[in-house]
């Protein structure tokens, strides 16, 4: 009987390990598929070159004249440059490792017009993609006023004054938040990752803007009784903060508050002292009265010079941190060619 047993822990064993063998076979394998597309798909010098001094990258190309960069991803490795002009778009990739431009798509009409991220997907024109930019579907027809979410089964609509989420292939519908009297509930945005989600209600001639976890639980609402027209809101991803935005004539200010508690936790420094700000977690990017370009965290205080001046105006358009927060890649205005790598 004794023997018995241990034949049949050494068949489990060795099944185990055979399983385990093969699913590192076949990662390994993928992995090979995936970086021969890459090789394919090089770009040649003459085509796509991108030249570095020191932490600022340069796209040499005459490929481009017609489009414009409208949006980057950074992956911690890659560097995925999208440029969109009036008939179709180009989306190339950049190693920073290995300093190879891969071309992903070129002059193609299908992924033009639009690039964003939901949930752990890209919406590139009218198709969904997955985080390597395969082709998972087309983007789906969603109600007027809607917002997909992540999950990409569901969209979340307002209908008879209340919040619904309604299935897109079905048409099944269950009511998120049930309005009450002349209450008037309306999708507003919602985080890429679908952990916090913001809706508008609506009394009378007054809006509110409402934060809603994934349960469609209400966390807080902001601005009770107050109008919010000249106003805009965002949650900052990683951060259960919301971005205010307050225009002004010509003029911007911004507030961020602590969802749960609404209290203020960082309000922006008058134009004369800092300008163009751009804000991502914790932190934000902006020129300084000099004109240089500082990183600063609105919590802790802390302040960094990115890029000095010099005799040239410079402008941050864009930055995104790494999922360690280790590096940041930042784009300029007015230079869709252009963009940095900071180690911080």
């Amino acid at each position: 009987m004794k023997r018995f047993k241990i034949i049949i822990l050494i068949l489990v064993m060795t099944v185990v390990a055979l399983g385990s063998v093969n699913i590192f076979l076949d990662a390994k394998s993928n992995k090979e598929k995936e970086q021969k597309l890459d090789e394919n798909k090089i770009a040649k010098k003459d085509d796509y070159e991108i030249v570095r001094d020191n932490n600022k990258y340069t796209l040499k190309t005459n490929k481009l004249d017609d489009k414009k960069l409208k949006n980057i991803f950074y992956d911690d490795k890659n560097v995925y440059l999208y440029y969109d002009g009036d008939m179709n778009a180009t989306l190339l990739k950049y190693n920073i490792k290995s300093e190879k431009v891969v071309i992903l798509y070129e002059n193609d009409e299908t992924i033009h017009n639009d690039f964003q991220k939901i949930g752990n997907y890209y919406k590139l024109g009218n198709k969904i993609f997955d985080s390597n930019f395969k082709q998972v579907m087309d983007y789906p027809s969603i109600d007027e006023g809607g917002l997909l979410l992540p999950n990409l089964e569901n969209e979340l609509i307002s209908k008879d004054g209340n919040l619904v989420i309604k299935n897109i292939k079905t048409g099944a519908e269950n009511v998120a938040i049930e309005k009450k009297d002349d209450e008037l509930y309306s999708p507003y945005s919602i985080k890429t990752d679908g952990k916090y989600i913001l809706a508008k209600k609506s009394v009378d001639d007054k809006s509110n803007i409402v934060v809603l976890d994934h349960d469609y639980n209400i966390i807080n609402i902001l601005n009770k009784d107050k109008d919010i027209d000249n106003k805009s809101y965002a949650l900052l991803d990683d951060v259960p903060y919301l971005l205010e935005t307050i225009t002004k004539s010509d003029d911007l200010s911004y507030n961020i508050y602590n969802a749960r508690d609404m209290n203020v936790v960082y309000q922006s420094v008058d134009n004369k002292s800092y300008s163009n700000y751009i804000f991502k977690n914790t932190k934000y990017v902006c020129n300084d009265k000099k004109g240089n370009i500082i990183l600063a965290d609105y919590i802790s205080n802390e302040v960094r010079t990115l890029v000095n001046r010099g005799k040239k105006d410079i402008t941050p358009s864009a930055f995104l941190m790494s999922s360690d927060h280790f590096s940041l890649v930042m784009t300029l205005l007015n230079d869709d060619f252009s963009f940095y790598v900071f180690y911080l």
